[in-house]
């Protein structure tokens, strides 16, 4: 079975190699944050031999962040529902070279002539990775948005995880419901500074990115800032200061989709406040 790292959809970040043990130096901020890897098992049909399946798995990455209290035995951890996603396609593969590097370590033809379909995509593993390297373990997903399809559908996942004793981590906050509310709904909420922060993997080497925004769009459920954020930082958190104390206020989600060659500089966020912390998934 061949692992690769794949640019996925939206912010996920494509990586070929990565080090989790190779120390970061953050400050109180980065101490908050969890790099995410997340494996995404595929079948590819094949022409010859006629319908045999072949199971490869591509990886994406991006970000999380320690939201909330630690509770007693685990932490809630706060990121992107994109990344489990798992929707690749045969064009993706073929327009970004992945194919060709599959077909190399292979023995069966996986050419692109000899492929019938790419299905069944379904998450088999997710990691998460604090600046430090040190795993996370016991991930769960709590509640996963569906596949947000227009630009205000929110793109937000809660997980569960256990973070072993002696794993240096620190917390961000979520702003209570009703305080978000009076601050950035019935308050002028254009133009209020915000800050992103998320670790990006760029030529072998990890770096904490700070990147202040003002938001200059909103809706009930996400809203926009004036940067276009980096490949890979999706899930990554973003920052407000209110009366002294950093609250994360949203969940970076994606940027704008390329135009006639034009690349726009702003991204989109969806909101997460407080009583985030007690949804999950209906069954």
């Amino acid at each position: 079975m061949t692992r690769i790292f794949i640019l996925m959809f939206l912010f996920s970040a494509a990586i070929l190699a990565q080090n989790t043990k190779n120390m970061v130096v953050v400050d109180d901020a980065g101490r908050s944050i969890l790099r995410m890897l997340v494996v995404c098992e595929y079948k590819l049909v094949l022409k010859d031999p006629k319908d045999k399946e072949v199971k490869i798995t591509l990886s994406v990455m991006g970000n999380g962040f320690f939201a909330g209290d630690h509770l007693d035995f685990s932490d809630f951890v706060v990121t992107a529902s994109h990344l489990f996603e798992c929707n690749s396609s045969i064009g993706e593969l073929v327009s970004k070279g992945i194919l060709n590097q599959i077909d190399q370590t292979r023995e069966e033809d996986l050419s692109v002539d000899n492929i019938v379909a790419l299905k069944d995509g379904k998450v088999e593993n997710i990691r998460g990775y604090t600046f430090a390297g040190d795993p996370v373990l016991d991930i769960q997903i709590l509640f996963n948005a569906p596949s947000p399809k227009m630009l205000n559908d929110p793109d937000k996942a809660l997980l569960r995880v256990s973070a072993p004793s002696g794993i240096i981590h620190s917390h961000f906050p979520l702003m209570d419901d009703k305080v978000f509310d009076e601050i950035f709904f019935k308050e002028n909420i254009i133009g209020k500074e915000v800050v992103v922060r998320g670790f990006l993997l760029y030529n072998g080497g990890w770096f904490l990115r700070y990147r202040n925004a003002l938001i200059e769009w909103t809706r009930s459920e996400v809203f926009q800032i004036n940067e276009l954020l980096d490949h890979g930082l999706s899930g990554s958190p973003v920052l407000y200061l209110h009366e002294g104390k950093t609250y994360s206020i949203g969940v970076v989600s994606h940027g704008p989709f390329q135009q006639s060659s034009r690349n726009f500089d702003m991204s989109w966020i969806t909101i997460v406040k407080k009583n985030f912390l007690n949804s999950k998934n209906k069954k």
